[in-house]
């Protein structure tokens, strides 16, 4: 049997810019493939987000003494919707619908917004992610966030005086999330945010309704880099394979806090610029893949300069 080798690839099921997309990821245009290339290629269409399955099919050629290689590709569907929650019997219920939309042409798209609600925490987040057919996989993701943490009285009888909630959390951020491919196994990623957070707090558990809280706003700026390399064998749960990951980050930010009626000493507002860095590596590394047991080493360091 000759060398697998391929010269032309056909895709069924594709339109005509989404065959562009195709062929840049399996890099076709660039000659004639050889097996291990095309392996590359093709797990990489595979794992694409707007891609369900392929189905591929070789054709000898004598003529050339190579290969035809045609993919049927199914389609995910444009749209998807999801819910899910926690049910408990405490005031601590919570639930989630999340909408993602598939656009594909020349480069690969999802819209994706998500919603918990609930007493104790409700979120949002809309983010747009684009992967990019470049010889160097590469991916741009915007995305917005909000969260909010009610840290409410958990029960109250109806002789009870009607208290305002204790803490209350809220945070704020939107920026841009890159990455590119190192490999099959490997990824760097760059971040860049804005965020806010919002904390409002008693300083006592003796408040009243009509009692003021103390309010703690944050403003600050952050970005990341991270490189990680990774042969685990599942995302969640793994049994098997090795994870190594450094990631570097630096925080500058404004911080004003506001006293409330609770506060202890006189009414001052307290202002303060905070910048930091941080450094963390992550190594999570699983032996003995085979038998009942499976033993694992889960180890991580971290530097940082924070100040507070």
């Amino acid at each position: 049997m000759p060398d697998f080798r391929v010269s032309e690839v056909t895709f069924h099921g594709l339109t005509r810019k989404q065959d562009v997309f195709a062929d840049k990821v399996l890099g076709i245009r660039r000659g004639p493939l050889d097996g291990e290339s095309l392996k590359s290629g093709y797990f990489r269409l595979a794992a694409d987000n707007n891609i369900s399955n392929l189905y591929p099919m070789a054709t000898y050629r004598p003529d050339r003494g190579d290969y035809d290689l045609a993919l049927a590709v199914k389609r995910q569907k444009d749209l998807e919707v999801r819910f899910g929650g926690m049910f408990s019997s405490r005031p601590v219920n919570t639930g989630m619908v999340g909408l993602q939309y598939n656009f594909f042409g020349r480069a690969s798209h999802q819209v994706e917004a998500t919603s918990y609600f609930g007493k104790f925490y409700a979120a949002g987040q809309v983010k747009l992610r684009s992967d990019l057919a470049t010889r160097v996989p590469l991916f741009l993701e915007p995305t917005f966030v909000l969260h909010r943490w009610d840290h409410f009285r958990s029960f109250a009888t109806f002789f009870d005086e009607v208290r305002p909630s204790y803490i209350v959390i809220r945070e704020l951020w939107g920026g841009l999330n890159a990455g590119m491919a190192m490999g099959n196994k490997g990824v760097a990623r760059l971040d860049l945010k804005y965020a806010q957070t919002k904390d409002q707090y008693y300083q006592n558990s003796t408040f009243t309704a009509v009692d003021t809280a103390d309010v703690t706003e944050f403003y600050h700026v952050t970005g990341g880099l991270s490189v990680e390399r990774s042969s685990l064998n599942r995302k969640q749960h793994p049994n098997a394979g090795e994870l190594l990951r450094a990631e570097v980050r630096w925080v500058v930010g404004d911080e004003r806090t506001i006293p409330g009626s609770t506060r202890n000493g006189p009414y001052a507002v307290y202002d303060a610029r905070h910048e930091w860095f941080q450094a963390k590596v992550t190594l999570d590394k699983y032996f003995l893949p085979r038998g009942v047991f499976r033993f694992g080493l889960l180890a991580e360091g971290v530097f940082s300069t924070m100040p507070f």
